[in-house]
Order: C-alpha cells, then sequence, then structure tokens
C-alpha cells in the first residue's frame, strides 16, 4: 500500500484487516470457543512458518510481502521499530505481547458471570 490516509486504498486495506480480526472477535463470542495458550503459541509458530515461506517468494518475484524485505514506503508505524531487519525482531516481540493480550482479555471477559434480566 502506497497510500495513507483517508486515500481510499488506505481506508480498504484497513477495513479489510479489522474484518479478519472481527471474524476472529466472532468466533470466540458467538460460538464460545475456547483460546488457550498453546492456541496462541500455534499462531505466532505459523506466523513466522508463513514469513519464512515467503521470504524466498518476495526474492524471485522482487517483492516485499509481509514487509520482510524492508520497510513499507512512506511514513508508517514502522518507522518506530529500527532499520531493516531489527524491526522484524521488534514487531516478533509485539506479536508476542499482542497475543499474549488478547488471550489475557479474552479469559478475563470469560470469567465475569452474564447477567441476563
Amino acid at each position: 500500500m502506497t497510500e495513507s490516509l483517508p486515500h481510499y486504498e488506505a481506508v480498504r486495506y484497513w477495513l479489510v484487516h479489522a474484518v479478519i480480526i472481527l471474524g476472529a472477535l466472532y468466533g470466540l463470542i458467538v460460538y464460545r470457543f475456547d483460546l488457550t495458550f498453546m492456541d496462541a503459541l500455534r499462531s505466532a509458530i505459523g506466523l513466522n512458518l508463513l514469513a519464512a515461506l515467503i521470504f524466498p517468494v518476495n526474492i524471485w518475484l522482487n517483492a516485499n510481502y509481509m514487509y520482510l524485505n524492508g520497510k513499507p514506503p512512506g511514513q508508517t508505524f514502522y518507522d518506530l521499530l529500527g532499520p531493516w531487519p531489527d524491526y522484524i525482531l521488534v514487531l516478533e516481540f509485539v506479536v508476542i505481547v499482542f497475543f499474549g493480550g488478547i488471550l489475557y482479555l479474552v479469559r478475563k471477559l470469560r470469567a465475569r458471570p452474564v447477567i441476563v434480566k
């Protein structure tokens, strides 16, 4: 994505990614899927395996999927994370904190009793 907000492409990009998260939350809330530490660990491992598969594809296609080969153009959040490839390691930490935070919130919210009037 080369455009910034409020351009249509930027809005579309963020909406698509937000709907992915909302889909996961829908399963957690409506279908009462259980989320465990192992699920968060599998997600992190799966994300790293996907990145390992995409990196050579990026080199072969001269692409930059998942921003593994460089930062996105323009000023972005990635500028706060350091130069390439350091920002990838910082993002690993962010993923661990994010997955752990979601796991904690889901567990905490599920522990609260539901009051029906």
